[in-house]
């Protein structure tokens, strides 16, 4: 095994943990794959090096399929929220040091949260966000979530601000958003000093609360 590449459990096979199963495998990294329909193991045989059907709610299956060994772990299981619950506390159980566990809406993200679980992802919930700063923006370039309230977006710097230096635009004081990066071509400057000037197809890294992010005037 390389100096970069990891054991990864994935915990569901549908379609947003068969993603990452998938791609995972294709980074270099090394796939434990299960799922509780064996049908579904039979897809992941020819993908997977290892892949289990089992009751994942029982920690002895969890260990015997090699859970126990894994640097990071995604419960990705889908509709089933009690099983999805029961799997994530097992495996925080098992002391997995990074757990990553998928959400189908608010109340299951919640309670994954309150029981220990820090990285809960909404797949559908963040993509919806994504499609809305897309059609909101014509200068959208990508957005990420960083946390519940916070995002962070790329945007081609608008042509008001060509030739004006960050301390002139103070996006801070009039948007309550930071510029924590720009980039210019294959140059990153992190962090921008105040007196750049913005110049013509530069790409504007902002980190903000979401909403004031959206409500950018400049981003229509």
């Amino acid at each position: 095994m390389s100096h970069h590449q990891k054991i990864i459990g994935v915990i569901g096979l549908g379609r947003f943990g068969g993603s990452v199963a998938k791609n995972l495998t294709s980074m270099g990294h090394e796939v434990i794959g299960i799922d509780s329909d064996p049908k579904v193991v039979q897809s992941f045989s020819e993908i997977l090096s290892h892949v289990v059907a089992t009751d994942t709610t029982k920690e002895q299956n969890l260990i015997e399929a090699g859970v126990g060994s894994c640097d990071a772990v995604v419960v990705a299981i889908g509709s089933d929220i009690k099983s999805s619950i029961m799997t994530s506390l097992v495996v925080k159980d098992m002391n997995i040091g990074n757990i990553v566990a998928k959400a189908n809406d608010p109340l299951h993200a919640k309670v994954l949260t309150k029981i220990g679980i820090e990285n809960v992802v909404q797949p559908e919930k963040d993509m919806g966000e994504r499609v809305a700063f897309y059609l909101n923006s014509k200068s959208f370039v990508n957005y990420l979530t960083i946390s519940s309230q916070i995002c962070l977006a790329e945007v081609e710097a608008p042509h008001l601000f060509v030739g004006k230096s960050l301390e002139e635009i103070k996006m801070r004081d009039n948007h309550r958003v930071s510029v924590a990066a720009i980039k210019r071509g294959e140059e990153m400057l992190v962090p921008p000093l105040s007196t750049e000037l913005i110049q013509k197809g530069d790409i504007l890294f902002l980190v903000g609360k979401k909403q004031n992010i959206a409500k950018l005037n400049f981003l229509n």
